[in-house]
């Protein structure tokens, strides 16, 4: 064999080998590439491919969700049910109030009935006044008749917070047929309901007075004279075209007056756990 051709078949020999190594470092053809990348089951990644790494499914070592791979596997919901939100009531101790944004809640109609000062049976009343208390009850079990009728979270209003009622809610007259009652807007925007329930004056014995036309209310408050009287509230209806006429005084008001009360708190409001 002649040099000249020597030299030309050592030449396709080297390149005949570079292909051959090119080819397989590659790592073959695209069918075979496919066959070991894709696996029926667990979507691409088989044996890794050249975007994800050696994960499975379509991230790699991520959650199936995360095509950046790199995650811990796929998260799984807590099995540990959230706690509800306790529901916050409009009750205290089971008796319901209403909050005018003042400095205690009001009921919105306990206890009922009339009530002696110092007596906390309705419309049992005493002869003489020398038979009730003539010191301040407030809040006294057995004398007080919102906390004996309601509960210890309850009480009869002082005359501050009567006053209060008075000096910074707005008053208005409202008829419902034949009866009259006076609704009360609070700061709060809430409002407090107190019917014309008048009252007995000279308790046993005497005629209710004032019924449909004014509204009294007692307090635990006394004055300071010698036979002591009660502060009450006193809203009366004048005429339909005038304001009412409220106040807070002791005027009329014996301690064997029967007058109705409204009870008051201080305490946060039953919360029902769920």
């Amino acid at each position: 064999m002649k040099k000249k051709d020597l030299w030309r078949l050592l030449t396709l020999l080297v390149v005949a080998a570079t292909v051959s190594i090119g080819f397989t470092a590659c790592g073959g053809d695209d069918e075979e590439k496919n066959e070991a990348y894709w696996n029926p089951e667990m979507g691409y990644g088989g044996g890794g491919s050249s975007s994800t790494g050696g994960g499975t499914g379509n991230t790699g070592g991520g959650s199936s969700d995360d095509p950046q791979g790199g995650g811990g596997g796929n998260e799984q919901p807590s099995d540990e049910p959230s706690t509800p939100e306790p529901i916050i009531t409009d009750r205290i101790d089971g008796y319901q109030f209403v909050d005018l944004g003042l400095s205690v809640k009001w009921s919105t109609g306990e206890p009922a009935g009339y009530y002696q000062y110092g007596n906390p049976t309705a419309n049992s009343f005493f002869s003489s006044d020398y038979d009730l208390p003539n010191y301040e009850i407030g809040g006294q079990y057995g004398y007080d008749p919102a906390t004996t009728n309601m509960s210890p979270a309850w009480r009869m209003p002082t005359r501050a917070e009567m006053q209060e009622l008075v000096d910074r809610c707005d008053w208005y007259l409202f008829t419902s047929g034949a009866e009259r009652y006076f609704r009360v807007v609070g700061p709060s925007g809430e409002q407090l309901t107190l019917p014309c329930y008048g009252a007995y004056t000279l308790g046993l014995g005497g005629s209710l007075l004032y019924e449909n036309y004014q509204c009294w209310l007692l307090t635990s408050t006394l004055d300071d004279s010698g036979n002591p009287r009660p502060y009450i509230l006193k809203a009366r209806y004048t005429n339909d075209t005038s304001a009412p006429d409220v106040q807070v005084t002791t005027n009329e008001a014996l301690r064997l007056s029967g007058i109705p009360i409204r009870g008051v708190s201080t305490s946060q409001p039953d919360i029902i756990e769920q």
